[in-house]
């Protein structure tokens, strides 16, 4: 997509009666399905009914929350033990904790000088200066101890159970009345706000301990690569885009004024560049396209609240998109240069009638991709038996979600044992962003300007769902996402739509 194309589709194509209901479809979707599956991320019905070490402390009810570790309790209870900001951090997202100045860093290592803790223990949360002081309140102390069994801080408990010789059941509870409307304010405010915000950070803190008993990481080296290159392209892109302008260049001095100190506090450059991102990103369109841009950064930011809540790593998923788009962009600015330079020959004319030729056929060859892709995500929903898959023919194991029930990280499908409510969930995402693409490409209801940004996220979403839930097996699914997504991004144009 070039950035003319780009700007086209943010300054025209998005308007609130589009977006609105939109929105609110999505919405409606997380209060429904979403925040249930987030309160109980994990856990089975037996773990949030069972009685845990600790539970006398805190009042009901509670919020469980559970992961599978291949390595026994004593490997798993090291890492546990010396968590907190003054030791070993979090093994969150840190490079959302830091954008506050909080100077949290996440070791790799276990660290004998960090082994011991007691009841009554002081276990900060930020560094004590933050805030000119205000992050000293901001601890929590050590209220149930029993060694490689559980710890319990104020605002949780972190419960062992060995599964076997060599495996851990790690349950994470906590009390609804410390965590929720209690101490956060209303039902609405806790609901909203802050069960999704605390999922972010408790769902990546059990996956960080994972990843370190097991001695495994949750992000192979082939995608922490390109996710960061990802990252700092699209810094060095929206600075670009900055400095181009002169008349921004006071905004951008004052984006890096609001930088700086958390920068100096922590010295993590993920998290300044997280911060550059999120500030700079609205920002520009703002001054770019007025009041035009805000519909379209309403569905971007409910996007961002997406990959937030279901990617197993949003940094990663981050950086990954960021380095899809900048490499399109890049791209379709070669394209477009290569184009300017064709206008001044005399066989131009020739090369555009021919495209309009096979605009009808390539229109509709477009909606059927969007529309089969459409269908990948529904078919989630649609459980084959044996019989049914062998009546269907051999290639329906990488054609039909479903069949053979393949697992992902995030979980294993089988007709019988039924469905993840995330998977639920983002199947719906995908099927919505896939039909709405479709209709776009077929210029009904939808605009046809949409369908590169429809396609792009729906393309998105579907690798997101088949990784996640299915494993690698499903090539037809993957590779028809990954071919929309190079038309969608680099080669808009191939075809003419509206």
């Amino acid at each position: 997509m070039t950035p003319i194309r780009l700007a086209q589709v943010a300054r025209w194509s998005f308007r609130w009666r589009i977006v609105l209901p939109l929105v609110a479809l999505l919405f409606g979707l997380c209060l429904s399905l979403l925040h249930p599956w987030l309160i109980t991320w994990g856990a089975t019905a037996e773990e949030q009914a069972m009685t845990l070490p600790g539970d006398a402390t805190d009042p009901p009810p509670y919020l469980t929350r559970s992961i599978n570790i291949d390595a026994p309790p004593s490997a798993v209870w090291p890492w546990i033990v010396q968590m907190g900001q003054d030791r070993a951090g979090f093994y969150s997202n840190t490079w959302l904790e830091n954008l506050f100045g909080s100077d949290i860093h996440n070791a790799e290592s276990l660290h004998p000088e960090w082994q011991q803790r007691t009841i009554g223990d002081r276990v900060p949360l930020a560094r004590p200066d933050l805030l000119f002081g205000l992050g000293a309140v901001g601890h929590t102390n050590i209220v149930v101890l029993a060694p490689e069994r559980t710890i319990g801080i104020i605002v949780g408990r972190f419960v062992l159970q060995p599964v076997g010789d060599d495996r851990t059941r790690l349950v994470f509870r906590e009390s609804a009345q410390t965590q929720g409307a209690g101490a956060q304010g209303s039902a609405a405010v806790r609901v909203l706000i802050w069960d999704p915000a605390h999922f972010v950070m408790v769902h990546r803190v059990l996956e960080g301990i994972k990843e370190r008993a097991e001695a495994r990481p949750l992000v192979p080296l082939g995608v922490q690569v390109p996710a960061r290159l990802g990252w700092l392209l699209a810094g060095a892109a929206l600075v670009a885009v900055f400095a181009a302008h002169r008349r921004w260049w006071p905004w951008l001095a004052l984006l890096v004024l609001m930088l700086v100190p958390p920068y100096l506090a922590t010295g993590d450059l993920d998290s300044t560049l997280a911060g550059v991102l999120a500030l700079g990103i609205p920002l520009a369109g703002g001054l770019a396209f007025g009041r035009r841009w805000w519909p379209a950064y309403v569905l971007i930011a409910s996007f961002v609240l997406l990959v937030l809540l279901l990617a197993p790593d949003a940094y990663a998923a981050f950086g990954l998109i960021f380095f899809v788009l900048a490499a399109g962009l890049g791209r379709g600015c070669g394209v477009s240069h290569a184009d300017r330079r064709d206008s001044t020959r005399s066989r131009r004319p020739l090369r555009r009638s021919h495209l309009t030729e096979g605009t009808h056929m390539s229109n509709w060859i477009l909606v059927a991709l969007l529309g089969l892709e459409a269908h990948f995500a529904a078919s989630y929903v649609v459980p084959l038996d044996t019989q049914g898959q062998g009546a269907l023919g051999g290639l329906l194991r990488w054609f039909w979600p479903w069949a053979y029930g393949d697992g992902g990280p995030l979980g294993r499908i089988t007709p019988a044992a039924g469905f993840p409510v995330a998977g639920f969930f983002l199947a719906a995402a995908t099927f919505l962003f896939f039909l709405l693409g479709a209709l776009a490409a077929a210029g009904i209801w939808v605009p046809s300007t949409w369908w590169p940004l429809l396609a792009t996220i729906g393309a998105v979403l579907l690798l997101c769902l088949m990784v996640s839930f299915f494993g690698p097996t499903k090539l037809i699914p993957i590779a028809f996402a990954l071919a929309t997504l190079f038309f969608a991004v680099s080669r808009p144009t191939a075809f003419a739509v509206g």
